[in-house]
Parts: C-alpha cells; sequence; structure tokens
C-alpha cells in the first residue's frame, strides 16, 4: 500500500494518507474507549478528592487550594468540581466518559498535527510503553492526557499562521496547564519548538520542506 501511496501524485497522496491516517486513529480509540469504559474509577485514589472537592463553592474551592501545602494545582480541583457537580450524582459515566472524551480528542490532535506519510508515523499515536499509564491514570480526572491534550494544541497554534487569537489562546492554554499540574510547565516547550519549526520554515531554512515533517521526527521524544 505504501509503494502506491507514492506512485501518485502528492495532493492525492495527502488525501489518501489523511484518511488512513483518521481511520487508524478511530480505531485505536475505539479500542482504548472500549478498555476504560470496563474499567472502574480507583476508589483510594478518587473518593477523597470528590468529597474536598465537593465543599463550598466553586471560587471558594479556586481560593483555598492556591494557598494549599505541597502542590499548586487549583485548576485541577475547578476541573473536577465542575465535572463532578455536572454529573447530578452519575460519577462514574460522567468522569469515564469524559476521561473516554479526552482520548478521542487526543487522537484527533495526534492525527491533525502530525499529519502522518508513512506507517511509522501512524502507529506512534499510542506512543511507547509509558503511554499505557497515562491512559490508565484518573483521580479521577486525567491529569496526564490534559497536559497531552494542552501541549498539542499549544502546538497545532504555533504552527499556524500568525494571528493575535493564536497568542491568547496559546497563553491561555499555558496558564491553564501550568495551573493544573506541574507538568503543564512543558506546553511552553512544546509551543516554543513548534514556534521555531514554523519560523524556520517561513524564513526559508527549510528548504520547501513540510514543516510537519520535521515535527514528525521530533515528537516521538515525548511521551
Amino acid at each position: 500500500m505504501t509503494a502506491a501511496l507514492a506512485s501518485q501524485p502528492p495532493a492525492a497522496t495527502g488525501s489518501r494518507w489523511a484518511w488512513v491516517s483518521y481511520g487508524y486513529a478511530a480505531l485505536v480509540v475505539t479500542g482504548l474507549v472500549y478498555s476504560l469504559v470496563d474499567l472502574p474509577i480507583q476508589v483510594s485514589d478518587s473518593y477523597g478528592n470528590m468529597v474536598k472537592a465537593s465543599y463550598g463553592t466553586l471560587g471558594s474551592l479556586v481560593a483555598r487550594k492556591f494557598h494549599q501545602t505541597g502542590y499548586l494545582r487549583p485548576l485541577l480541583w475547578a476541573h473536577l468540581r465542575v465535572v463532578q457537580d455536572w454529573s447530578g450524582g452519575h460519577y462514574y459515566e460522567w468522569f469515564r466518559g469524559w476521561h473516554a472524551g479526552q482520548i478521542v480528542v487526543l487522537g484527533a490532535l495526534f492525527v491533525h498535527l502530525v499529519r502522518p506519510r508513512r506507517w511509522s508515523d501512524v502507529a506512534a499515536l499510542i506512543g511507547i510503553h509509558t503511554f499505557a499509564g497515562t491512559i490508565r491514570e484518573a483521580f479521577p480526572i486525567n491529569t496526564f492526557m490534559t497536559i497531552l491534550l494542552c501541549s498539542f494544541a499549544a502546538a497545532d497554534l504555533a504552527l499556524g499562521p500568525p494571528r493575535w487569537w493564536r497568542d491568547v489562546a496559546a497563553a491561555g492554554i499555558f496558564v491553564f496547564a501550568a495551573l493544573t499540574v506541574e507538568s503543564g510547565l512543558l506546553v511552553a516547550v512544546w509551543s516554543r519548538r513548534a514556534q521555531q519549526m514554523e519560523l524556520l520554515d517561513r524564513e526559508g531554512a527549510i528548504k520547501g520542506a513540510d514543516t510537519r515533517r520535521y515535527w514528525r521526527a521530533w515528537r516521538p521524544t515525548f511521551r
């Protein structure tokens, strides 16, 4: 199939790979979501957090967590409280459904950002073995997945044409991620690296090549 795609015009090949990539992503995401739906949310890690998040109003909860000893994660608690309030007592359906929705969005963002052109690019969707822990984690909000989503979204914004709203959106994503969990600071690294590639492309330093080809070569260093 790879040889057949290579023999076609670039536009047709790109379109074909887009269909292949999104189809493969849909297949992988369906399997991951199915496995999650049958996986109970761990009570030991989640129950205490849900009880703490239920005290007071959303505003008072976030204000308290700005003064928490040990961690600065106010927006993680806001995230948890919002989903908990929306659930109406159906905690498993909403928290696990939110988790599954994150995986769906991550798969779409990956394909849109990387735009695979060969099978090895497509296969990188599920990453290395540490990705399994990223999928299973939930307290009961999956913070690892949240930061991955923020990182991919920030990189996609940086790779687009310069617009003021892209800068505002990227800054907002960084603030949200940094105040969700400590690893959210890495969103700035993703954004800056993608921005450097976009600048190189506009200045002609990458001789007519697709910037996303270089992104595809760089992105496996993250998981």
